[in-house]
């Protein structure tokens, strides 16, 4: 069983550096785009009863029918975080008398904290145990596989998006109107990266309730029925 808390956390930084002119003419160099992985090592809990475990509402659902009483005896808690910084910066067009206002550089680190879960109940099983600890490993190695999916992803879809010039930069006469550009400019790329946030956890669900499957359960207990322990 798995247990996805996810958080979408949305950093953006503008910082206004005077650079060359010519950027107000399109002359400025096309964004760079970095979309890292940050992976906190796994942490183990095997304190916890078979009753609080299966108190514990999970994502994935039992592929067992309603009436079946089904305990839980272990789970993975994988928080997924997502955070960027957008940095931008202005240029002045004094002949024109007006500035412009450009993405520079786009980061987006995307973190999995996962928690691994097997119930005290099992400590003395070795079979049980063994068998749904590699069970809840799996659905670590399964959320590290769709990081490494998205973050090529997201960084393919973001050079895409910041391919046309009006996608990362914007002109001005005033600081005021600057600012409402860079506002407007900072929106829109966050509801791009927003939309692959969601794509990705809906695709991550998809591949978690693969792996709690009905056959990959029963076969578990084959295994274990066989054995005394």
């Amino acid at each position: 069983m798995v247990r996805q808390a996810s958080l979408l956390c949305l950093m953006a930084l503008g910082l206004l550096v005077p650079v060359a002119a010519k950027a107000c003419d399109g002359g400025t160099a096309h964004p760079s785009v970095q979309v890292t992985i940050d992976r906190a090592p796994v942490r183990y809990d095997y304190t916890q009863p078979i009753e609080a475990l299966s108190n514990v509402k999970t994502d994935t659902v039992s592929p067992y029918p309603a009436h079946y009483n089904m305990d839980i005896g272990g789970l993975m808690s994988g928080i997924i975080t997502s955070e960027h910084r957008i940095r931008f910066k202005t240029a002045l067009n004094t002949t024109r008398g007006e500035g412009c206002v450009f993405i520079d550089d786009v980061a987006i680190s995307l973190k999995l904290e996962p928690t691994v879960y097997v119930a005290r109940d099992f400590k003395g099983k070795a079979c049980w145990f063994d068998e749904i600890l590699a069970h809840e490993k799996q659905h670590v190695e399964i959320d590290r596989v769709l990081l490494r999916e998205y973050q090529g992803k997201m960084t393919d879809t973001l050079n895409l998006e910041l391919t046309a010039l009006q996608n990362y930069t914007a002109s001005g006469g005033s600081a005021a109107e600057l600012k409402t550009a860079q506002n407007r400019l900072q929106a829109k790329l966050e509801q791009v990266i927003g939309m692959m946030f969601t794509d990705m956890m809906g695709r991550r669900q998809e591949m978690q309730q693969a792996h709690d499957s009905r056959e990959e359960y029963e076969r578990i207990k084959k295994t274990c029925q066989s054995f005394s322990s």
